[in-house]
């Protein structure tokens, strides 16, 4: 009498590096991925937890649910975040492609896990042929044998270690040695790392990641270099070595890395992971001067498929207009990204920019009020702020807003808005015809590189004696040295970024 059929879902692995291997899935939840997982699948492109899948045995179902993969799921060559698994699909993970088989099949039929199959007629012949001739050695020569046994499995099972899985874990570690503020020992382990696993390329990725945020910018090159030379293909690596090119000011090769990014981008494979960096190189990178066309097309996959959700696409559609002067445009992707993101600081400075641009002060001002109520102390912000005040001729709040940046540099002699802000200063001294004070004060922007602060006419021109800025209205011809009401040099804001 046959048994009842039994409902064993399985899938079978038919591409990829596990294929062949067959998947027994269990009632109740299971969850696929690259580490963090119930089954483990040998994959780069599979997230670390890629896929939960349900087995429903009072319902015969299986259903799935994508758990935010970097990669996502396909079925059937269509990307799906939920749904349910039938008999004949194909699921897609990475490059893992899975035949599901989810047909109820009698309980005899399928595979034992608990025992092994038996061995074939003619492996068993040879098993008793080996058998015999190892009963055949000598005592002493057996002993030997099963020593070098010994250590070829021993070397085999260190060798393990090199497996994807066990690599995961190590850098999993290094980070957290990282996290921790222990970056010697991460530095070290990370060394020791790419010493173990000489032939992957994320050994060298993440010692190149320890060199780089230790400004070890040479090193960090060297690494990331070995890393594209080797498998796992990894198109991060590429723009990581932008960056570095960057900060070196090496615009060049940075130009021939984007090169191969380029070519990534045409041949595959896609990734949102790949083109949320490329968006953040783009935004924080002008120097690299990208074509408009092509931040469009980056900027459009990124809303409509690998990142809807997050600003960025918008960010860079706003950052392409605002490189053909088409500023008003670019108000409506940045109010998109605003929605998506309130307290974005890049978001909330593009408008702001953009409505001063447009002439819309009362807008811009909002904007900045804002924009200083999440970053209280940007010295950016505040000197927009210390400027829009200067143009409604309400000099002590511009004066508020310029000396709290003056506070804020005391502590940092680098801070890039300090030229600008003494000169603002200095501007304001000048409208109140406090000559000998606008002078003092032009004098120290232009010792800080600040070059139009070098070129006004008090820096220029002869010193200012204290008693020619002490004007009485029985002197009014004195006043020839001094601006009119409204200088004649105006203020130069910051540009909206391009």
């Amino acid at each position: 009498m046959a048994s009842k059929p039994t409902f064993t879902p399985r899938l079978v692995v038919i591409e990829g590096n596990d294929k062949g291997k067959i998947i027994t899935l269990k009632e109740g939840t299971t969850i696929l991925g690259r580490s963090k997982a119930d089954i483990l699948v040998q994959d780069p492109r599979i997230s670390r937890s890629h896929i939960a899948i349900h087995v429903d045995k009072k319902t015969n179902r299986v259903t799935f649910t994508d758990l935010k993969s970097l990669n996502g799921t396909l079925i059937n060559g269509e990307p799906k975040a939920a749904g349910e698994l039938l008999d004949g699909n194909t699921l897609q993970l990475g490059n893992t492609t899975f035949d599901c088989q989810m047909e109820a099949v009698p309980a005899e039929t399928l595979p034992s896990e608990k025992a092994s199959p038996l061995p074939s007629s003619s492996t068993s012949k040879r098993l008793a042929s080996l058998k015999k001739a190892y009963t055949a050695l000598p005592p002493r020569v057996r002993l030997g044998a099963l020593g070098a046994l010994t250590l070829v499995l021993g070397y085999f099972y260190l060798q393990g270690g090199s497996s994807s899985e066990t690599l995961e874990r190590e850098v999993a570690s290094v980070k957290q040695l990282e996290a921790q503020g222990r970056l010697a020992e991460a530095i070290s382990k990370a060394e020791k790392l790419k010493d173990r696993f000489p032939k992957n390329a994320k050994s060298y990725i993440v010692l190149g990641d320890l060199y780089a945020s230790q400004r070890q910018t040479d090193l960090a090159i060297e690494s990331y270099k070995k890393a594209h030379q080797l498998p796992p293909p990894l198109p991060l690596v590429h723009i990581k070595l932008v960056r570095m090119y960057l900060r070196l000011s090496a615009v060049e090769p940075a130009q021939e890395e984007l090169k191969h990014i380029d070519e990534v981008i045409k041949t595959g494979p896609h990734n949102k992971e790949l083109f949320l960096e490329m968006a953040n190189l783009f935004l924080e990178s002008r120097e690299l001067k990208q074509p408009p066309e092509k931040l469009f097309i980056l900027a459009k996959a990124l809303q409509t498929e690998f990142a809807p959700d997050n600003p960025i696409g918008f960010k860079l559609e706003a950052q392409a207009l605002f490189q053909q002067d088409r500023v008003s445009d670019a108000v409506i992707p940045l109010e998109q990204a605003r929605k998506l993101d309130p307290k974005d600081e890049w978001v909330l400075e593009s408008l702001a920019f953009a409505k001063l641009s447009m002439k819309d002060l009362t807008a811009a001002a909002s904007l900045v009020e804002e924009w200083l109520k999440l970053k209280p102390n940007s010295t950016k912000a505040l000197l927009v702020m210390a400027y829009l005040r200067f143009n409604e001729r309400n000099n002590m709040e511009a004066l508020k807003y310029a000396q709290k940046i003056l506070q804020l540099s005391s502590n940092n002699p680098k801070e890039p808005h300090l030229g600008e802000t003494l000169n603002l200063v200095g501007q304001i001294y000048w409208q109140q015809n406090q000559l000998q004070e606008a002078e003092n004060t032009f004098r120290q922007a232009c010792e800080v590189g600040y070059q139009l602060s070098c070129d006004h006419e008090l820096v220029k021109g002869p010193p200012v004696k204290e008693s020619d800025s002490q004007l009485t209205d029985a002197e009014p011809e004195k006043k020839s040295t001094g601006p009119a009401p409204a200088s004649n040099e105006k203020p130069r804001l910051i540009r909206p970024p391009r």
